[in-house]
């Protein structure tokens, strides 16, 4: 429920609900890590939330993008970007790396006019707080070791939402002809490939709230046990 929280299923059956009330036109990043038999819920890089959990996850089912395959009804109304699913519980520090990313600008000082010949021989200025140009935009994770899968709806037309990760194409969606359109980017408002409304790389992929979802086929790399690890994570706006 994108107004009032994210459910936790388990078999079609709630195990609880994190607490998320976004605002509007703004891009969240949200992580949910499981560590041994614990949920942790985090939102812009910082902990918000925990949760006793050590039920199966997805087990030999498809995996439903936008959508709960146990309830009918419960359709996301968003943009997402930059989906990724890991086999292993990443730290507190790389969610808040992973969620910590700007994209670069030029600052212009109002104070200091280095156009001006006026005779210095060295200057050197540091900017606290700025990210160096090592480390990459969010359309590359901080780390890939032990990502599964990988979904950043940079396509322009069609119907396939190609995966990375190790899993690869066999972790390509599907999406589902509830689409308005997958010809082209922005051809629909509030559904299909958007390119106006990416947060990261090439694109996203908005969801209508209505029947918009993207349909992977079972895969055993996505199944997780009771006793598995795991990180899920990916850029919304409401």
């Amino acid at each position: 429920d994108s107004t009032t929280g994210i459910g936790i299923y388990s078999m079609s059956v709630q195990q609880g609900t994190f607490t998320f009330n976004p605002t509007v036109g703004t891009w969240y990043h949200l992580a949910i890590v499981r560590n041994g038999t614990t949920l942790y819920f985090y939102v812009d890089g910082s902990l918000r939330q925990t949760m006793a959990f050590s039920a199966d996850v997805n087990p030999s089912a498809n995996l439903y993008i936008g959508s709960s395959q146990h309830t009918t009804g419960q359709v996301i109304n968003a943009v997402m970007d930059e989906i990724r699913i890991s086999n292993v519980a990443r730290s507190p520090e790389e969610i808040k790396q992973d969620a910590q990313r700007f994209p670069y600008a030029v600052y212009t000082s109002p104070v200091i006019d280095l156009t001006t010949n006026i005779g210095w021989t060295n200057l050197t200025w540091t900017g606290k707080g700025i990210r160096t140009a090592a480390i990459p935009d969010g359309e590359t994770p901080i780390s890939t070791t032990n990502l599964v899968a990988s979904w950043n709806f940079n396509e322009t037309s069609g119907t396939t939402a190609a995966s990375g990760g190790s899993c690869g194409a066999t972790c390509n969606g599907t999406l589902a002809a509830g689409f308005a359109s997958t010809a082209s980017q922005d051809q629909a408002a509030g559904t299909g490939w958007t390119a106006n409304n990416r947060r990261w790389g090439a694109g996203a992929l908005m969801f209508d709230g209505t029947n918009d979802y993207v349909n992977v086929a079972d895969n055993a790399n996505l199944d997780f046990a009771a006793t598995d690890n795991f990180t899920l994570s990916a850029w919304i706006k409401t």
